[in-house]
């Protein structure tokens, strides 16, 4: 081989050598580089949730116990929950009220008219990345409830991890007064011999979630043929009835209705009177 030769078989090496670095890095970068997005998020999965001390609204009770609850079932983490706030932790705080003393912290609250989170059952959803802090704040107790609900459905979850969007600000409230979905305890419905207590209360959970504010459980209209089971079948219902009203006593009105029907007068008193946790019986229209 000429030195010509030799020169340019060195010269081939040395670039093949360079291309192959090149790739070698690119590729190290790709798989060694962080998540994609993960700098702009908040973990939760070591966060405290902070509740106001004392005596509060069933719901706003409710909205921690079904946060811890539920990101458990997703995750196996379960959060902590305390009334002061922690020392050098992430925090999930959730309040219906403009200020907490207690707390020691200024509650991020907007000014202005006609806010989102200013009208009945509204809620801000607010991640103070800064300060390692997920703000739950609801007009009511209610909005607080669905201020959760709205959490959850914007969580990044596996087995042992919860994250949040670092930049997540969620201002909203219900279009309407009552927003409610039937239950069909019955035979036709296939709910009566497959449903448990439990499965309802897990349905009626996730639709507060989306923010229903009110469950009519239909148990009317047994088929005749059963003759004399009917007696019998209605003692099961009302078992049934009294279990799920003790349940969602803390999250939504319950309305209980043999026809199926809802009165127009409860539906007014819906809005007006009747707390959470309600029996409302209504006749035919």
């Amino acid at each position: 081989m000429t030195r010509v030769g030799i020169l340019d078989g060195l010269r081939e090496g040395i670039m093949f050598k360079r291309v192959i670095l090149t790739a070698c890095a690119l590729l190290c970068g790709l798989l060694c580089a962080p998540v994609a997005g993960a700098a702009g998020e908040l973990d939760l999965s070591e966060a405290v949730v902070l509740v106001r001390p004392g005596e509060s609204p069933n719901a706003e009770q409710a909205a921690a116990t079904v946060l811890v609850e539920e990101i458990e079932k997703r995750t196996g983490v379960r959060l902590d929950v305390s009334a002061s706030w922690p020392a050098g932790k992430t925090v999930v705080a959730i309040t219906s009220q403009r200020a907490v003393p207690e707390w020691g912290r200024a509650i991020p609250v907007r000014q202005g008219t006609d806010l989102a989170e200013a009208r009945p059952e509204g809620y801000r959803l607010f991640v103070d990345a800064d300060a390692a802090t997920v703000w739950i704040m609801g007009t009511d107790a209610r909005g607080a409830l669905y201020g959760v609900g709205a959490l959850l459905r914007n969580l990044d979850w596996a087995r042992g991890k919860a994250t949040v969007s670092a930049s997540l600000d969620i201002a909203t409230a219900p279009a309407y007064p009552i927003r409610g979905h039937q239950l069909g305890f019955r035979p036709q419905a296939n709910s009566w011999d497959a449903w448990t207590p439990q499965q309802f209360d897990q349905y009626i959970r996730e639709l507060t979630f989306f923010g229903v504010n009110s469950t009519e459980l239909k148990t009317g209209q047994i088929v005749i043929a059963l003759g004399n089971q009917v007696s019998a079948i209605d003692d099961a219902l009302g078992h049934v009835r009294e279990q799920l009203q003790q349940r969602y006593a803390r999250i939504a009105v319950v309305i209980v209705s043999p026809l199926g029907i809802v009165c127009r007068d409860t539906r007014q008193r819906l809005v007006e009177d009747l707390p959470i946790g309600s029996a409302v019986k209504c006749r035919f229209l």
